[in-house]
């Protein structure tokens, strides 16, 4: 069924973080705290690791140094276009041509500046491990122990955005460069109302030899960019119909107020909602492992509520309980109705919103053929029954339930709107929404009953 062509409020399903599944919320923050301290670390800020190496012991968030005995670490097949979207004149001179190389040693962020905006915050976090060893007695033998200790750094600077295309450097640029660290802000494009597309990177310009020693030493590890705005950033994205097929339009129709306000080169982005309204991005950060919250989904206010319990069906009178299936399906030609009127206001998604409303409109021909079905069918109708009947038995078996909470065992509103759809489809040979198979043998197409 479709649904959701309003903004965030469909009739029959509501997405809330529900305070019964907090456990499980709980449980996914711990496990991706867990993977951030496996995969990118640190698991202590001045932790050192024995006996092997950072960049064997952490995968990501790393910016590995360049090559001295090759000139470069990648080559040019490994190096990605990152930056295709912006069509940029600039690609290759603003540090982050080799972000999604395979061994990357720049990463960066991609942000939309409004005209008013003069400093940008910005903030630079990494470590640095230094190597060591001693000697030690290990099963009565001495050996050599190795040691790689780290060293927390993090700075706190800022860009002069200029009105022109071209790069600057932050404030504290010599203090990172020797470190080994470059930080610059691209002004990549300055648009008609004077707001700015704009790239922060970091860069590791650390060289090194091929030897394992070198290598940790002059690579940044758990690097971190974050970037505020007091007066918040603008959203990046713009809504293209060019080269999009169906799904996609209407992917861009449900999520129109869904704003991007970042890219990220050779990283993901995470976002911070704050300002007087509570809505304004006002910070941005970098981020390795991007999670994503998927709310739990619940049925929402169903007028007939008596047609979900599955022992509902089990003395129902036929006419009776094909009036109550008439009103289910009403609710959601209702709810149709106020779509359409939503639809009429999307100049921008015309296309996609027709599509979305005639697909509905199928959806609920075919809803009220099954419920004809049903009362025209004998067949159709007793087969409706035991299949109520079954699942009724399997689930108080499977789950346990005494006969006495029998009401709590239901349909979903979609698993019961589901079966209507395809009653007539099932019982009916000459459905038109019936799937068709072909038979090698005689060549000839023949109607799928299963």
């Amino acid at each position: 069924m479709e649904l959701i062509l309003a903004q965030r409020t469909p009739p029959l399903y509501a997405s809330r973080r529900l305070n019964e599944y907090n456990d499980y919320y709980t449980a996914i923050d711990d496990i991706n705290s867990i993977l951030s301290r496996d995969l990118i670390g640190p698991v202590e800020q001045t932790e050192a690791i024995d006996d092997v190496a950072p960049l064997n012991y952490y995968k990501l968030g790393i910016l590995w140094p360049k090559r001295i005995d090759s000139g470069y670490g990648p080559s040019q097949d490994d190096v990605a276009e990152t930056l295709d979207d912006f069509e940029d004149p600039l690609e290759g001179d603003d540090g982050i041509s080799n972000a999604n190389a395979y061994k990357p040693s720049s990463m960066g962020i991609s942000i939309m500046l409004p005209s008013e905006t003069k400093i940008l915050d910005i903030s630079v976090t990494f470590g640095k491990y230094t190597y060591s060893d001693k000697q030690a007695i290990i099963n009565e033998k001495q050996k050599t122990v190795i040691e790689y200790t780290r060293t927390p750094y993090k700075f706190n600077t800022s860009f002069a955005i200029q009105n022109d295309c071209g790069s600057v450097k932050c404030k504290n640029f010599d203090e990172l460069h020797e470190l080994g660290v470059a930080v610059i802000l691209t002004v990549r494009k300055v648009l008609g109302d004077g707001s700015k597309l704009a790239t922060v990177s970091i860069n590791n310009s650390n060289s090194a030899s091929i030897q394992k020693r070198d290598q940790n030493e002059c690579a940044l590890f758990q690097c971190e960019l974050a970037l505020t705005n007091p007066s918040g950033f603008m959203p990046v994205y713009r809504y293209s119909p060019v080269g999009q097929n169906d799904d996609e339009l209407i992917g861009s129709m449900l999520n129109r107020d869904v704003q991007n306000y970042a890219y990220g080169h050779g990283c993901s982005v995470k976002y911070e909602n704050d300002g007087e309204d509570g809505n304004a991005v006002t910070t941005i950060r970098s981020d390795f492992m991007p999670c994503e919250s998927v709310l739990q989904m619940m049925p929402g206010n169903i007028q007939k509520k008596d047609i979900l319990r599955l022992n509902f069906w089990a003395g129902a009178e036929r006419s009776a309980a094909c009036t109550c299936l008439t009103r289910f399906v009403d609710e959601y030609a209702k709810w149709h109705g106020r779509q359409s009127v939503i639809a009429r206001t999307l100049d921008r998604y015309k296309n996609p919103a027709q599509t979305v409303i005639k697909r509905i409109g199928i959806c609920i021909d075919r809803l009220r053929n099954g419920i004809t079905e049903l009362k025209k069918n004998d067949f159709a109708w007793e087969s409706f029954l035991l299949m109520n009947e079954a699942m009724y038995l399997q689930r108080i078996k499977y789950k346990k339930i005494p006969e006495t909470q029998s009401d709590s065992v239901r349909w979903h509103p979609f698993q019961l709107a589901y079966i209507l759809q395809i009653i007539q489809d099932i019982a009916n040979p000459c459905s038109g929404y019936q799937y068709r198979v072909v038979d090698k043998q005689r060549d000839d197409p023949q109607p799928h009953r299963g």
